[in-house]
């Protein structure tokens, strides 16, 4: 049992590879999978080693708006959570954080401490086996040349960064992972995959 007089160290790092095998350990705690979109959004985050004992116990990610996005501290240690979570907010002055409800630990922590709640985005998981009713629209692979058309509507409808936009949907074009449903000219929605 640890405690409440341990010291806990956070280190900003560059170096994420060391961080691999309790990103694993988190990757296994979630309820369903993270989504690529948020996955993406944590890598381009600070992140942040969590230490006590003179060992890596966790880590936590911050992104440029100072939005906390990642906490997660090994088994042993989720005892003294809310502390931990709780001394690092306090620390970087944080003071609001993008959590899912897949990622338990996380929230459960952040819920201790949070002072109002707002739905951001909704992910699912989709349990049910439904037939598609076929809709007028083709969909199909997207291709690089359309790369700046696609930009426009994730911008225009989700107001992500164009910037972060080329870099994101770059990527999944050329994993062939991105595809899009239009109907005479007009994109009615896209898909990754």
């Amino acid at each position: 049992m640890h405690s409440n007089t341990k010291q806990y160290n956070f280190n900003k790092i560059t170096d994420t590879s060391t961080l691999f095998p309790i990103k694993d350990d988190w990757q296994k705690s979630l309820t369903a999978p993270q989504d690529d979109m948020w996955e993406s959004f944590m890598n381009y985050a600070s992140h942040w080693e969590i230490k006590a004992e003179n060992q890596t116990i966790g880590y936590a990610c911050v992104n440029e708006e100072n939005c906390l996005l990642q906490f997660y501290i090994l088994p042993a240690w989720m005892q003294d959570g809310v502390l931990i979570f709780q001394e690092f907010i306090g620390q970087q002055k944080i003071d609001k954080a993008m959590i899912g409800t897949n990622n338990p630990f996380c929230l459960s922590v952040a819920m201790q401490v949070q002072q109002s709640v707002k739905v951001g985005t909704y992910l699912f998981t989709d349990v049910l086996k439904v037939e598609p009713i076929q809709k007028d629209g083709t969909l199909k692979a997207v291709e690089l040349q359309d790369l700046e058309l696609l930009v426009n509507f994730y911008n225009e409808n989700m107001g992500a960064p164009k910037e972060w936009l080329n870099g994101y949907l770059g990527n999944l074009i050329e994993h062939g992972e991105l595809f899009v449903l239009e109907h005479e000219q007009e994109i009615l929605g896209t898909c990754e995959v």
